[in-house]
């Protein structure tokens, strides 16, 4: 009666035809049917086999390629024991040597009496499923170690505060989330600017657009503050014309629409430059005058000047040497004692909450400290505050360098672009050859260096810092310097912390993720002629 119901021709062939693999075993565990998807899971169809020779006729192991006993199958536990059993995996070995895991489901098939007839076994292929499961669990695993790791961190650097310096506690902690947050605004930026190129024109669309670009600088200038804070910034220190900073305040402050507030800045006269990044000292002014005029909330009188100082014996953290004084003075509501000592410190401020920025004096102290110079605050409640940024002078007495400005790409350099993150080596390669640049793209360190001996005509490098293996950029920056000593290399990188705001090495100049295009344009230009 067993074979009759089992051999019945429409029955075996509806079940042939089934895309899930079944297999069933009579009242003894014999197996009796093999569907066509069942054998193809296992690489054998052996009819007959008792449960004890399941896992031999089979070749089938446990998940870890252990032997596996023939208690563990679920179809000799339904058969034997009436129990069924859902989602159990197995390893099949096929006779070429090639494994695959299979996942199936038995139960016990009992007649319209209730006595057991025997049991079925459906199951179907898991290999592909189950390695990107596993995937998935090593990734929240390696997600979860990580925020554990990032948690014991924060608790460790919060002990660590009260013993060392806070300065590097910070900068470590910025660089490694710029890093990640960088290289996705670049490409952010790059994207949008595209659409922005290519779109038909629309007031509607291009204010999306310039909202998000600003969105994204402004998402972008935090861990750049930070890093300033910090004195981990890369710098490009040069002689700066002063004057010319202080000749665009009255511009770049008109916005704020004060009428209330009287402005004094008078031309320096004085013989000499500050030895400073130029760009770095141009925010850190305007730093400096926008919180001198939040200072005043019923107006007031700014003013700047300078003057040059020459120290004998160190003051103030100076060594002794020639500088420029930068003074910031208002007539605003000044700070008590208390206040004034944490003044320099980042995100502290008195001012409530939506109205704080909490950054702007933390940089300023940065930029100077890392400078070589300082920022000196004095103030008195209602006295109002003055703000003195002291700058080395620059030694070689040399005339400060006019900014080039971007080509229109009528001159085709070539560049040679070194970037491991395919997604920001497609954005970049784009946005230069929209520039009218010719590109050589290039995937790690050794592919420039390949390219470099393979490619003639290369006029500059533009390398990203921080990649996967070695050597990282600035390693190919060291080499390139070697092969090649006048070709022109720029640095860039999310990690704004790479060169723990040490001086980059004669013609290596550094250009900070993300970057708008006409900052990367001038960036390619300004290496390229400096």
């Amino acid at each position: 009666m067993k074979r009759m119901l089992l051999d019945d021709t429409a029955r075996n062939a509806i079940l042939g035809q089934m895309r899930e693999g079944v297999i069933v075993a009579g009242r003894d565990g014999e197996l009796l049917f093999v569907n066509e998807a069942a054998s193809e899971v296992h690489g054998a169809s052996v009819l007959g086999t008792m449960p004890e020779d399941y896992a031999r006729e089979y070749n089938l192991f446990a998940v870890d390629g252990s032997p596996l006993a023939p208690e563990e199958m679920p179809l000799t536990r339904a058969v034997r024991y009436g129990e069924t059993t859902e989602n159990f995996r197995w390893r099949v070995r096929h006779p070429d040597g090639h494994e695959v895991l299979a996942i199936g489901s038995a139960k016990p098939v009992y007649d319209c009496n209730g006595v057991q007839l025997g049991a079925v076994l459906t199951l179907r292929d898991d290999t592909e499923r189950y390695a990107l499961e596993q995937r998935l669990i090593e990734i929240n695993r390696d997600l979860e170690a990580r925020v554990k790791a990032a948690a014991d961190e924060a608790v460790r650097v919060e002990g660590e505060l009260h013993q060392m310096q806070r300065l590097d506690a910070i900068g470590r902690l910025t660089g490694g989330v710029a890093h990640e947050i960088n290289n996705v605004l670049t490409i952010v930026m790059a994207c949008l600017e595209e659409v922005q190129a290519n779109c038909p024109a629309s007031p509607a669309i291009t204010a999306v657009i310039e909202d998000a670009l600003n969105a994204s600088e402004r998402g972008a200038r935090l861990p750049k503050q930070l890093l300033s804070y910090a004195r981990r910034q890369p710098l490009e220190p040069r002689a700066v014309n002063l004057d010319a900073i202080l000749e665009d305040v009255p511009r770049l402050i008109a916005p704020l629409g004060r009428p209330d507030i009287t402005l004094e800045i008078p031309l320096s006269g004085v013989e000499g430059r500050p030895f400073a990044d130029p760009n770095q000292l141009e925010d850190a002014v305007v730093n400096l005058v926008l919180n001198a005029i939040d200072a005043m909330p019923y107006g007031g009188h700014l003013s700047l000047s300078t003057e040059l100082l020459t120290l004998q014996e160190p003051q103030d953290d100076l060594k002794p040497g020639s500088y420029v004084a930068l003074t910031v003075r208002d007539t605003g509501v000044g700070m008590e004692r208390d206040v004034l000592a944490r003044a320099t410190e980042p995100f502290f401020t008195t001012r409530g909450a939506g109205n704080a920025r909490g950054l702007g004096l933390s940089v300023v102290d940065g930029f100077a400290r890392q400078s070589g110079g300082t920022l000196l605050l004095r103030s008195e409640p209602d006295e109002g505050t003055e703000a003195r940024l002291i700058l080395p002078l620059d030694r070689r007495q040399s005339a400060i360098k006019s900014v080039a400005s971007a080509g229109s790409g009528a001159e085709q350099l070539h560049v040679l672009l070194v970037e491991d993150d395919p997604q920001v080596l497609r954005s970049a390669t784009r946005r230069i050859e929209r520039m009218g640049y010719r590109v050589t793209a290039a995937g790690s360190a050794d592919g420039a260096l390949a390219c470099l001996k393979t490619t003639p005509g290369i006029d500059i490098v533009f390398s990203d810092v921080m990649m996967r293996g070695r050597p990282d950029g600035l390693r190919l920056a060291e080499a390139t310097r070697t092969t090649f000593p006048s070709l022109p290399i720029l640095l860039t990188s999310g990690h704004i912390g790479v060169v723990d705001g040490k001086p980059l090495p004669a013609g290596v100049r550094f250009l900070p993720k993300p970057y708008r295009n006409h900052e990367l344009q001038r960036a390619l230009r300004n290496a390229f002629e400096g």
